[in-house]
Parts: C-alpha cells; sequence; structure tokens
C-alpha cells in the first residue's frame, strides 16, 4: 500500500524514519512531514498566572504509564527548601488512581487539584491561568515517535513547559527550538530538580514567566 501511494503524510520526523525502515520499497520525497498544530482562535483568553503561587497545570488524561515521579520528588524537595513559594499543581482531565496515589506518597495531596474533565475552550483557559504546564509522554514502546497532540497549544499559551518524555526526539526537538521549555528522561531527577529550581528562583523576581513566540506561532493552523 505504502510503495503504490502517490504521496504519505505523517504528522513528525520520527514517523517518517519509522516508514522507511519498514522493509518496503519506499521513495523518501514520497513522505511528507505535517506537523500538528493549534487554531489561533481558541486562544482568545488573557494570561492570567497567579502572582501567590507558582501553579503548574497538566491538561489531558494522565495514568501510571505516563512516569511524573521525578517531577513529583523535585517539587516535593523544592517545597521543603523554598517555604516562601506556595507550589500548586492542577490536573485538569481524567488522573487514574494509581497516579492520585503517586502524588499522595510523594506528599503532595495537599497542593493538588484535580479537576474533571472540562470542554476544550474551559480546558484553554486554565492553561493560560498557570505559571508553568506539566506535560509527560507514556513511558512505552513505540514512544519515541509519539508527539502529543496538545504540545502545541502548549506551545501556543506561551508558558514554559517541563516534559517528561524519551529525550532526542520530536517532541524534545520541538520544545527546544521553540525555546518554550525542557523535557527530562524518566529518570532524570538531579537535572529535573535544577531547572524547577532556576524557574522558581525566576519566578520570584517575575511572577509571569513567558516564552518566545517567533518559533511557536509556525504551528498555527490555516493560512
Amino acid at each position: 500500500m505504502l510503495e503504490k501511494a502517490d504521496a504519505v503524510v505523517v504528522t513528525s520526523e520520527d514517523t517518517k524514519r519509522l516508514f522507511l525502515n519498514k522493509p518496503v520499497n519506499i521513495n523518501p520525497d514520497k513522505i511528507h512531514v505535517i506537523p500538528n498544530g493549534y487554531d489561533e482562535d481558541d486562544f482568545i483568553y488573557p494570561s492570567t498566572p497567579p502572582q501567590d503561587e507558582f501553579l503548574i497545570t497538566y491538561t489531558g488524561t494522565i495514568t501510571e504509564n505516563y512516569n511524573i515521579d521525578v517531577f513529583l520528588k523535585a517539587i516535593a524537595h523544592l517545597r521543603s527548601v523554598n517555604t516562601d513559594i506556595n507550589y500548586k499543581l492542577r490536573f485538569v482531565g481524567k488522573a487514574s488512581e494509581g497516579v492520585k496515589q503517586r502524588i499522595r506518597k510523594a506528599g503532595l495531596e495537599g497542593i493538588t487539584e484535580f479537576v474533571p474533565h472540562v470542554p476544550h475552550n474551559e480546558a484553554i483557559k486554565y492553561l493560560m491561568e498557570s505559571t508553568m504546564l506539566l506535560m509527560a509522554i507514556a513511558d512505552v514502546p513505540a514512544v519515541y515517535s509519539n508527539v502529543p497532540g496538545k504540545l502545541f497549544e502548549y506551545l501556543a499559551s506561551n508558558k514554559p513547559i517541563v516534559c517528561l518524555g524519551p529525550v532526542h526526539s520530536d517532541t524534545d526537538r520541538i520544545i527546544d527550538e521553540c525555546g518554550a521549555g525542557r523535557l527530562f528522561h524518566y529518570t532524570a531527577y538531579e537535572l529535573m530538580l535544577d531547572h524547577m529550581m532556576q524557574m522558581s528562583k525566576a519566578w520570584s523576581i517575575n511572577r509571569t514567566l513567558t516564552c518566545p513566540t517567533s518559533t511557536i506561532r509556525s504551528f498555527r493552523e490555516g493560512p
């Protein structure tokens, strides 16, 4: 089927590489990478991060396969040393009981808010009301080529992203090229802790943390 196609459209460079490694003869010039994007019309809400708390938001479904343990451990440590900063975690969408247990085990239940599924426009509003955004890619085989669709809405919010996932992946590359935050391997605790410490220091100086917009705007959908 792929050999007979006049053109093949994929959403990431990693997916293109997977297709080219298949035991079929595909002309690389036939495979076109068109990444996902975001609808600028969805972002009608102003950026209103809280001034009295460091609020980190996650939107969407999260289960035990989304390994955020080093992030939780880092936040637990920061709470103990930065007692003048009110850290808060907010999960908007469906969070599994296993994830909630990990949050309790990390001692973060008291600073964590769980918001049930909301309409898409409300989810965007939650993004715009945050200090930072948390993203995680499921820690499962074949995860390397997975670029979450919500990455592009995270980018559009102009909030710093902290992500757990495979390094050197397309997701890692996009976040880095956009200057939109950092991606960390699931076991990179020291790097995660250092990054979140630096972000906390930056927030102490300026309560509105933002990212460059020039590269991010290239992911707008439409003309």
